[in-house]
């Protein structure tokens, strides 16, 4: 089965699920709050050395800590999303989140959940 067909059978079964209401936790899980980490990191160590330095300015730190934040937010969701959408996750799978799989949310509301969290990131 190709890409193609896929993504039509994922749109399809996207419109029998009526996007059901989803639980804030079902959200943040799907964030993956654990990765986050790596989002700080960086932010966090450039920001020693601009202070070491003498050029620290907390709304520049401010602005890049949340982008940071939610660019990785929007990464965990775009990867919930194409690993379903190209059948690279299974309800078996292990270490991802596989919330389309179990009904929790939709495809499309992942979807949206990656493109509203690089919008906020903007």
């Amino acid at each position: 089965m190709d890409t193609q067909e896929n993504s039509l059978k994922d749109t399809q079964a996207d419109r029998k699920v009526k996007n059901p209401a989803v639980s804030w936790k079902v959200w943040v899980k799907t964030a993956r709050p654990f990765s986050l980490t790596a989002a700080v990191s960086p932010v966090l160590v450039g920001t020693a050395v601009a202070a070491y330095d003498g050029t620290f300015h907390l709304v520049t730190f401010l602005a890049a800590l949340f982008s940071s934040l939610f660019l990785q937010i929007g990464a965990n969701y775009f990867n919930e999303y194409f690993d379903h959408r190209y059948g690279l996750d299974t309800v078996a799978s292990l270490g991802s989140s596989t919330v389309i799989f179990r009904r929790e949310m939709t495809a499309a509301q992942v979807l949206v959940g990656g493109v509203g969290s690089f919008a906020i990131a903007a």
